[in-house]
């Protein structure tokens, strides 16, 4: 009831202000709205023209087509659609109350042109309009169309239009209209293509279907479309026109490849490794000089009347490698075009030593007239850059000798070009070659669009040194360099071989300091290695190994970086033989391994004891020895530079370690006493006091008191305040610290060298 009584409202003012207009203005029962509705952008008109039997007459088969997005339309009046809608009023139409609205559009042709009534076509794509009952009526040169609403009130025409999109929608109403004209001359084909097609339309509806249905008329009027009814159609070549005339020119463009911004004068130098890009330029302000001349062929006429066809315009730029150079990537990258041209695809052609790159004029069937063409031209910047991705010398590639690059591009472009006005056409065969810039000529083969480029010749030498490498030997982890140890025959102990290798570590930091890690850690490759060295125990007459001793060796301190690959007895001596547990080809990786182990590397033997025939009091002197080679190549890969490293180490005595009994040698050596069961102190838990801890025992001389014997317990030993070093018998730490310092030496002077030599 409520929304009636709005209804009767809004009938009631709406009747009262008819009734009003009448009285003043008995005529004025139209309410005509100020919004036109936009449909005239949505028209257009198109044709071919075709030769007819006779000379010099010929038939423009046109078409009128509308597609109209009524959402778009309706837009215009969308707050008058949603006041009624608001309201509940019906779309009374023009033809009587309670009949629906509709849109009227009349569509009209000059005269000499025929419509083809029963090839019109209507569609329906929006949920507003009622496609079923769209009709269209011919009279005469006119075709008018209704296009109704859904039968709804207009709260529902309100949603349907919502449910379209608004006026946002691409929903379309689409009409065609096929007509022709036929003339019998060249004049009277221009002057059908001076004539033009209208259209206009309106919507007229009524907020009521009772007695004031009239005074309540609204008309939403449509902008008035005008489309050329012939376009084209005086160029068809019916009317004697002159006949086509065929252009070719053919025009030199300066070309020429870079390495970056290296022009190539004389050969480029590169390292071995390093990776290319060329750049293959192209000067094309000639082009855009070329594209004005031919403008000012067509005597006075304006570029936008000179309509292109079949326009099409390539480039084609090939950058050839010799054999000693390879293609890594397939890769093309165009600058300076700015859009008018694109890269089309990239190949590789001729075993692949070959990279084609095609260049296409983008969007070229847009390009309808000739002034689009020379914006389009002139667009671009005056040098073309075409970037060749990536090159690398290969296997085959020699240090020091120069390997020539070449390039070659041309370029085309083809269009059929008709004055509309005059109807000359020309058709375009335009030719383009890059030929070698003046200021880019390479000195070897300046006749070439060429670039020469070279790597240093790799360089080869051999560092041989021998040197020294401090070790010890130590007695149940006891250097005992200040008195000889003492054990009871029947004891079993071990002997320790250790090597600092702390320095080696202090070493290979300072050569990562010096260089930086991508030129050391990384580019420097070590191949070829062979080492060897051998660690040995001799025992002299007195003491043995036991049966197992060889199950009791053991190396400390190395972390899984080195290892044990042979240990054997024969007779008193021991060998012992170590390698460096996994493979090393580079700086990095040796470091990884030096930096990996412990300060101080140590060979444990546990099988050492006096032999029956010792005697008790008597020293015996273990002999150490400890030799090394070692020999390895390194390679800096970017420069190809090699030096071979041939080293030798002996081991010697490391300071604060010496024996004893013989403190000036630089032998690595090691002295302990028996001590028979009789000669054993009264307290076995310390024989290096007196039976009478308080007591002490006093020497027979009172003035030199007696030195007790050195027990066989490392406990009750002072262990020696100076660092060990590595250098004893351990085969492996002799093998790292040598391997390693070698290695680090090796290295510091390789780099340095070759920082000396500028590579």
């Amino acid at each position: 009831m409520k929304n009636c009584k709005k209804r009767n409202r809004g009938f009631a003012f709406l009747t009262a202000m008819a009734v009003a207009l009448g009285m003043l203005l008995p005529k004025a029962v139209v309410v005509q709205a100020a919004d036109e509705l936009q449909v005239a952008q949505y028209t257009q008109t198109s044709g071919t023209a075709s030769c007819g039997a006779a000379q010099n007459t010929a038939t423009f088969n046109g078409s009128w087509k509308a597609s109209i997005p009524m959402g778009k339309v309706m837009q215009g009046i969308e707050t008058q659609m949603r006041l009624a809608a608001v309201n509940g009023f019906y779309p009374h139409g023009k033809d009587g109350a309670n009949t629906i609205a509709y849109v009227e559009y009349t569509v009209t042709f000059p005269a000499g042109a025929v419509i083809d009534s029963a090839a019109i076509q209507k569609t329906n794509a929006t949920s507003m309009f009622n496609t079923a009952a769209f009709s269209h009526n011919v009279s005469g040169q006119s075709v008018t169309f209704k296009f109704p609403l859904k039968d709804v009130n207009w709260p529902g025409i309100y949603e349907y239009y919502l449910k379209d999109g608004g006026g946002a929608s691409d929903k379309t109403i689409d009409i065609t209209i096929p007509y022709t004209v036929t003339a019998g001359s060249l004049d009277e084909a221009k002057e059908f293509e001076k004539q033009t097609v209208t259209a206009k339309g309106e919507f007229e509806t009524h907020a009521s279907g009772s007695f004031p249905w009239a005074f309540s008329k609204v008309v939403y009027g449509t902008d008035v479309s005008s489309q050329p009814l012939a376009p084209g159609f005086s160029a068809a070549n019916c009317f004697g026109q002159p006949s086509n005339e065929d252009v070719k020119q053919q025009l030199d463009l300066d070309a020429d490849l870079k390495l970056g911004d290296d022009t190539g004068n004389t050969a480029v130098t590169k390292q071995k490794t390093e990776e290319m890009d060329f750049v293959g330029t192209l000067d094309v302000k000639a082009i855009k000089e070329q594209m004005a001349k031919i403008e000012n062929t067509y005597a006075g006429a304006e570029a936008s009347n000179i309509k292109l066809e079949n326009l099409e315009s390539t480039f084609t730029a090939s950058l050839m490698l010799p054999y000693e150079l390879s293609f890594t990537k397939t890769e093309a990258t165009l600058s300076g075009a700015n859009g008018v041209f694109e890269v089309g695809q990239t190949t590789l052609e001729n075993a692949d030593r070959v990279a084609v790159v095609t260049l296409k004029l983008a969007g070229a069937e847009s390009i309808t007239s000739y002034d689009k063409l020379r914006d389009a031209i002139n667009r671009m910047d005056d040098e073309l850059k075409v970037t060749f991705r990536t090159v690398k010398f290969n296997e085959a590639a020699e240090g020091g000798k120069t390997y020539e690059v070449t390039g070659l591009v041309t370029g085309r472009m083809e269009a059929k070009a008709t004055h509309t006005v005059s109807g000359k056409a020309i058709n375009f065969n335009l030719q383009w070659d890059g030929k070698q810039s003046e200021g880019g000529k390479s000195v070897a083969n300046p006749g070439e669009i060429a670039i020469s480029v070279h790597y240093p010749a790799a360089t080869e030498q051999t560092i041989q040194k021998t040197g020294n490498l401090d070790g010890d030997l130590l007695v149940n982890e006891d250097t005992q360099h200040t008195k000889v140890p003492v054990f009871k025959k029947a004891d079993t102990f071990k002997v320790t071989g250790l090597l600092n290798v702390r320095p080696i570590k202090t070493q290979m930091k300072q050569v990562e300091d010096a260089y930086q890690a991508d030129q050391v850690a990384t580019n420097i490759a070590i191949s070829d290695i062979h080492h060897a060295f051998t660690a040995s125990m001799e025992l002299p007459e007195g003491l043995r190994f036991t049966e197992n001793a060889k199950d009791h060796i053991e190396l400390k301190g190395a972390n899984g970086k080195f290892k044990i690959s042979d240990a054997k007895i024969e007779g008193k001596k021991l060998s012992v033989t170590m390698v460096v547990a996994a493979e090393v080809n580079t700086f990095k990786e040796i470091k990884e391994a030096v930096d990996g182990v412990e300060d101080h590397l140590k060979v444990e033997v546990g099988g050492v004891t006096f032999a029956d025939d010792a005697v008790s009091g008597q020293n015996y002197t273990i002999k150490g020895d400890v030799t090394g080679v070692f020999q390895a190549k390194a390679t800096h890969k970017l420069t190809g530079n090699v030096i071979r490293f041939d080293y030798k180490w002996k081991g010697v005595q490391l300071d604060g370690g010496e024996d004893s009994t013989d403190p000036t040698t630089d032998a690595i050596q090691l002295t302990v006493k028996c001590l028979a069961e009789k000669d054993v102190p009264a307290d076995p838990k310390d024989p290096s006091k007196p039976a009478d801890p308080k007591k002490p025992s006093k020497p027979t001389d009172p003035k030199k008191p007696s030195k007790p014997e050195v027990p066989g317990k490392v406990a009750g030993v002072k262990k020696s305040t100076a660092a060990p070093k590595t250098g004893d018998s351990p085969k492996v730490l002799l093998y790292s610290g040598a391997m390693l310092l070698s290695i680090a030496g090796g290295i510091l002077v390789f780099t340095k060298r070759k920082e000396e030599q500028g590579i």
